[in-house]
């Protein structure tokens, strides 16, 4: 395939700001190696994660999905395609199909097909991302079903994920493609996902030869693909994709999200766009808002200091972004696996702490600039984290 250099100039509207992204394209550009041909994407979360308990809840029916219908105003095919998409990530809780009985099983998987077509009719092609959320159902959890797939849990969840395959088959190919797991666990790595991920593929292979499978590596994360070789997967598979998460570096985007990062603000990216100072001195003066203790609150800045000191001494910015998908093209090169069948499947600053600072809000930009151009350079696709609700600027 003719390798072809495209100089794009990409005009982003976030939050009424118009950026210029230059993008030089050096990959591979083709469709004709990859068996599911997709460029820029987004996430779709919520009408097929979100639970809520079913109204005759009875003979272990337990939850059912939100659907679409607890989102008036959703947004159309149409809609996401004038927005420069060719495709979506469809989350889906497993959790629900496998806790309820096989009757009603099928009047969900009824209602996802609809959805899928719902998309597909705007031309839009298709990810069903088996994906659980929480709160986690206290039966059906990822760590539930980790394994060989022989223990109870793992083999319902192996004959969900073939009866899912069957389904997505029926399309003409191309069309849809199925990820068998988000973010699986790190724990047990090798006795917990490595086994499952290949007794689902196999699985699913002996029903389908040709649906695109989206695999990954423990935690879903850059480094679980990277650990990843022909040891723990088939990669001969020419109809497997190969996907990771990013999120790096973790203090910026996930400053303000979960406890190891809950407190502390005023990270920057680029790194040299701020200082220590300016990002302690942000940070002390929220702890001092909690009613802590003269002592928690000194544990509490102490710790969120160190991880300040940690970041700003790691410096990161477009070049550390752009190190970080070199790796991802080395392993490709290594395993002779196309740019084409890797996947981007999620990247997101979070606006965790939902303040409108006017720095923040230009750093995140910044660094959802340089994490798309990074992908589209070296021919990955992307599938941005995630689709607003209610409407609004996308990218924010």
């Amino acid at each position: 395939m003719a390798v072809k250099e495209i100089a794009v100039r990409i005009l982003i509207t976030l939050a009424g700001i118009v950026l210029p992204i230059a993008v030089l394209s050096t990959a591979t550009a083709g469709e004709t190696d990859t068996p599911f041909p997709i460029r820029e994407g987004i996430n779709i979360a919520g009408p097929f994660v979100r639970t809520k308990v079913a109204p005759s809840n009875f003979n272990g029916e337990r939850s059912e999905y939100w659907t679409r219908t607890m989102y008036p105003g959703w947004y159309t095919g149409d809609e996401l395609r004038q927005q420069g998409f060719d495709f979506v990530r469809m989350a889906i809780n497993p959790a629900v199909l496998l806790e309820n009985p096989a009757l009603r099983r099928g009047r969900f998987l009824d209602e996802i097909d609809r959805e899928i077509q719902f998309y597909r009719s705007a031309g839009l092609r298709v990810i069903a991302d088996l994906h659980f959320w929480r709160p986690a159902n206290e039966v059906w959890t990822e760590q539930a079903i980790m394994g060989d797939g022989s223990s109870a849990a793992g083999s319902a969840y192996r004959a969900l994920v073939v009866e899912i395959a069957d389904r997505l088959a029926r399309y003409p190919q191309g069309d849809v493609a199925l990820e068998l797991l988000n973010e699986p666990p790190t724990q047990d790595c090798g006795t917990g996902w490595i086994p499952l991920q290949q007794a689902l593929v196999r699985a699913v292979r002996e029903s389908t030869a040709k649906l695109p499978i989206i695999v990954t590596g423990c935690g879903g994360q850059l480094d679980g693909l990277l650990a990843l070789d022909r040891s723990k997967i088939d990669l001969s598979d020419s109809n497997l994709i190969f996907t990771f998460h990013f999120y790096e570096p973790f203090l910026f985007t996930h400053q303000g999200a979960y406890r190891l990062y809950l407190h502390i603000q005023g990270i920057p990216y680029p790194a040299a766009d701020g200082s220590v100072e300016a990002a302690v001195g942000l940070t002390n003066a929220l702890i001092d808002q909690l009613g802590l203790s003269i002592a928690d609150a000194v544990a509490e800045k102490a710790s969120a200091t160190k991880e300040i000191l940690r970041y700003f001494a790691q410096a990161p910015g477009r070049d550390f972004v752009k190190s970080q998908f070199d790796k991802v093209s080395a392993w490709a090169r290594a395993n002779t696996i196309p740019p084409s069948r890797i996947l981007l499947g999620e990247f997101a600053a979070i606006n965790w702490r939902k303040t409108d600072r006017p720095d923040y809000l230009a750093a995140r930009i910044r660094w959802d600039n340089d994490v798309r151009a990074a992908a589209a350079e070296r021919g990955f696709a992307w599938a941005y984290w995630n689709l607003p609700y209610p409407k609004g600027d996308i990218f924010r």
